[in-house]
């Protein structure tokens, strides 16, 4: 337990998922301009208020210059985060697995540690998930193998 608190490097708290919470993503800043491009279907395997950690068939780069928007919807309610990669792992053939660290003030970071505390509760009390984007299956390659095509 103790080589565990040691190794996490982690600020805030994380809500692992047990099935995944499907997203949207779009690449909105690159290198502090505006970007117009379209979003892709990811798959969020962990949330809290410092960030979150999810797949998808794009390589992307590890790099504070590029800003990422996720739009998922949580508690009944659409929720927008924007954050960078700051970690990359390598899954399966075509699926990437990344860890992001939110951008945000602390008055939104506060608001986020109610939100995720809200849901954490709702998941052990209820396990249910009638108001948040939910996948059905189970693993999130499958998930996004059966969402593509679906981007905005």
């Amino acid at each position: 337990m103790e080589m565990r608190a040691l190794n996490d490097k982690r600020e805030y708290f994380r809500i692992k998922l047990n099935h995944p919470l499907c997203a949207t993503m779009t690449i909105v800043l690159v290198d502090g301009h505006p970007m117009k491009t379209g979003s892709t279907n990811v798959c969020i395997k962990d949330i809290g208020p410092g960030g979150l950690r999810f797949m998808s068939h794009l390589k992307l780069p590890e790099s504070k210059k590029v800003i990422l928007e996720f739009d998922a919807r949580i508690c009944g309610q659409d929720y927008q985060f924007w954050g960078s990669v700051i970690r990359t792992h390598k899954k399966e053939a075509g699926v990437w697995e990344y860890g992001v660290e939110f951008y945000i003030d602390e008055a939104t970071r506060s608001k986020y540690v109610y939100l995720f505390n809200q849901l954490a509760i709702k998941l052990y009390k209820y396990k249910q998930w009638h108001s948040c984007s939910i996948c059905a299956k189970d693993e999130p390659a499958v998930c996004l193998r059966s969402r593509d095509g679906e981007g905005k």
